[in-house]
C-alpha cells in the first residue's frame, strides 16, 4: 500500500509538472509564453512550482532531498516591476529562446509605452527563464497588456499582467501660465507645452512636444539661451527622458525638470573656454598630434590628435602609423589582438577628418566643441561616435605603471570610469575651407522644475497641415 500511495503521489505531481501555468500565451509557431510571476523593483523572484513545494511536504526525507532547490533571481530597477517568462515547446516539453524585436504595455485606454528597461536571466533544471524590466505601465490599474513583437515588427503574443505597484497616487495641481523661476541671475518663463501631429508615411501619424520658454538674464531679455535635456515623470512614477511624447496624458500634472546652456554665441569668461585657431586640415593620410589638456571648470578636456581622412593603426591606443584611409565616407575601428601583460592594436578608418577628444563627464555641466571656418561661420558636426582609443590607452597604463608617463597626462581619468572617454569629432567641412579654429566650452547647466499640464494644444505639420488645422479650430 505505502508503494501504491507513492506512485500516485509521483503521478499527481507529474501532473502538476506538466500542467501550464494560468497566464500563457500561444505563438503563431505554436510555442507557449509562459508567465512565471512578477517581482517588484529590486526585490528576487523565486522559481519554486507548486508540485516541487508539495512533494517537499509528503515525500519521504530520502525523496524530498532530490527535488530542486527554489532557484531565485534579481533585476529589476527601483520603481520598476519585472516580469518573468519562460517560452516552452508544448510537444517536446522543452525550454526555447526567442529574440524579441520589443515589448510594450498597454493601458485600458490604449496608451502605450515601449518597454526598455533591460533583461536578464536565470537557469534552474527545468531550463532557462527571463525576466524583463518594466518602467512605463498603467500603474492605476489592477493589471494591464503586455505585447511581444517579433524581429520582423509582426505582433506575437500578448499577456495580462498583475501590477504589483498599484495604489493611490497623490494627485498634483500644475502650476498656472506663464510662470517663471529663477537659478541664480537667469530668469526662465514657461508658455506651454504644444503637441505636433505629423502625418508621415501616409496613415501613420507620428507626435512630438514643443516646451515655450523665454529668457531674462540680469533683469535684461535675452536669447543667449537654450534648452538642453529634460526629465518627466507623472503622478504614479512614469518617467521618460526628453520632450516626447512617453506619459499618459490622461494624468493632470508633469512634472517637469529642464536643464538649460548658454547658445555657443553667448559670452564666456576665461575659465569657461578655450580657443585653438590655426588648426590646418591634415591632407588624407596623415596627422597631427595635438596633446592639449585643459581644465575648465573643474572639468579636464584632451584634444588627443588632429587627423585627416585616414587609417590608424594604434597600440595601447598610441598612433604608430598612418595611412590614406581604406574606404572613403567609411568609419569604424577594428581590435587586432590584445595579449598579457597589455598589447592592444587597434585600427581606425575615418573617411574625413577627425578629432580624437576626451572629456570628463558630469551630469551638472555642458562641455561642447565648436569648430569654426576662416571667416569665424560655425561649422557643423556629424554625430560624434564614442572612440577605444582612451580606454586602449588607460588600460595600458594600468598594465604597464613603470612605464615613461605617455602624453597627455590622463591621471584625471580611470577605467573605471570610461563614460568619461574618448570622443570623434568629425567637422562637416564645406569645400574649400583648409582652416578651421576649435572653441572649447564649459559650462555649468542651469536647472529649473515646473509643474506642467499635459499638452491641450494640438498642431499639425506637414502634409494636409493647415487644412487639418482649421478643422481642429
Amino acid at each position: 500500500m505505502a508503494m501504491l500511495a507513492l506512485v500516485c503521489i509521483a503521478a499527481g505531481l507529474w501532473f502538476f509538472a506538466l500542467r501550464p501555468s494560468g497566464f500563457v500565451a500561444r505563438l503563431p509557431d505554436g510555442t507557449e509564453l509562459h508567465l512565471l510571476g512578477v517581482s517588484a523593483g529590486t526585490n528576487q523572484f523565486s522559481l519554486d512550482p507548486l508540485w516541487q513545494r508539495a512533494a517537499r511536504r509528503v515525500l519521504p526525507p530520502r525523496y524530498a532531498v532530490r527535488i530542486p532547490q527554489p532557484i531565485a533571481a534579481s533585476c529589476g530597477l527601483t520603481n520598476s516591476i519585472t516580469v518573468w517568462l519562460q517560452l516552452r515547446d508544448p510537444v517536446y516539453r522543452t525550454n526555447l529562446h526567442q529574440d524579441w524585436g520589443w515589448l510594450e504595455t498597454v493601458s485600458d485606454f490604449g496608451e502605450v509605452w515601449r518597454a526598455d528597461g533591460g533583461s536578464g536571466c536565470a537557469s534552474d533544471r527545468g531550463g532557462r527563464f527571463h525576466g524583463y524590466v518594466l518602467q512605463n505601465f498603467a500603474r492605476r490599474q489592477r493589471d494591464f497588456l503586455l505585447r511581444f513583437y517579433g524581429t520582423n515588427q509582426v505582433l506575437l503574443a500578448s499577456l495580462r499582467v498583475p501590477n504589483l505597484c498599484r495604489g493611490s497616487f497623490a494627485i498634483s495641481t500644475p502650476e498656472p501660465l506663464p510662470v517663471t523661476k529663477t537659478n541664480g541671475d537667469l530668469a526662465v518663463t514657461f508658455n506651454g507645452i504644444t503637441k505636433f501631429l505629423e502625418e508621415n508615411p501616409p496613415g501613420k501619424t507620428s507626435a512630438f512636444f514643443h516646451a515655450d520658454f523665454t529668457f531674462q538674464q540680469k533683469l535684461v531679455p535675452t536669447t543667449d539661451w537654450s534648452v538642453g535635456k529634460c526629465w518627466l515623470e507623472d503622478s504614479t512614477g512614469n518617467s521618460i527622458g526628453g520632450m516626447m511624447p512617453g506619459l499618459s496624458e490622461r494624468e493632470r500634472v508633469w512634472r517637469l525638470r529642464q536643464w538649460f546652456y548658454r547658445k555657443a554665441d553667448a559670452s564666456f569668461s576665461s575659465d569657461e573656454h578655450l580657443v585653438i585657431t590655426n588648426l590646418t586640415i591634415p591632407a588624407p593620410g596623415n596627422f597631427a598630434d595635438l596633446n592639449v589638456v585643459t581644465n575648465l571648470q573643474g572639468i579636464v578636456v584632451c584634444l588627443f590628435t588632429w587627423t585627416g581622412a585616414a587609417a590608424l593603426t594604434c597600440s595601447n591606443g598610441v598612433i604608430i602609423g598612418a595611412a590614406p584611409p581604406e574606404k572613403q565616407e567609411s568609419n569604424w575601428s577594428e581590435l587586432w589582438s590584445r595579449a598579457s601583460p597589455v598589447s592592444i592594436l587597434r585600427r581606425l578608418n575615418f573617411g574625413r577628418p577627425a578629432l580624437l577628444v576626451a572629456r570628463q563627464s558630469n551630469p551638472d555641466y555642458d562641455v561642447r566643441f565648436v569648430f569654426r571656418d576662416e571667416q569665424g561661420k560655425q561649422v557643423g558636426v556629424m554625430n560624434p561616435w564614442s572612440g577605444s582609443f582612451l580606454a586602449d590607452r588607460l588600460w595600458g597604463r594600468q598594465s604597464m605603471p613603470s612605464s615613461a608617463p605617455l602624453a597627455p597626462d590622463l591621471s584625471a581619468f580611470s577605467v573605471a570610469t570610461l563614460n568619461q572617454g574618448g570622443l570623434v569629432l568629425q567637422p562637416e567641412i564645406p569645400s574649400g575651407v583648409r582652416v578651421l579654429s576649435l572653441e572649447v566650452i564649459v559650462q555649468r547647466l542651469r536647472m529649473l522644475e515646473f509643474f506642467v499640464e499635459p499638452p491641450k494644444r494640438v498642431k499639425w505639420v506637414g502634409l494636409n497641415a493647415e487644412e487639418r488645422n482649421r478643422r481642429a479650430k
